[in-house]
């Protein structure tokens, strides 16, 4: 999973640099954090969706974005 992250990450800064230079300051400042979850288990992914979104509730982190990539309608 971790080659997955940084692939991510690289591409989103790549993608940053891409952006013209008045746009920056539309963007919050980094740095980015990302997280890659793989589950199987249905129960598992609404828990882990629960606890997330209560964590973002809770410790106000600032922008927030999940996106949650499924075969199965959430």
């Amino acid at each position: 999973m971790r080659g997955a992250a940084m692939r991510v990450q690289s591409d989103c800064i790549s993608r940053l640099a891409e952006l013209p230079p008045d746009s920056a300051e539309l963007l919050p400042a980094g740095p980015y954090s990302f997280e890659i979850r793989v589950e199987t288990d249905v129960r598992h992914v609404y828990r882990g969706l629960q606890r997330l979104m209560s964590d973002y509730k809770n410790e106000k982190r600032g922008p927030t974005f999940i996106a949650v990539h499924s075969c199965q309608g959430m």
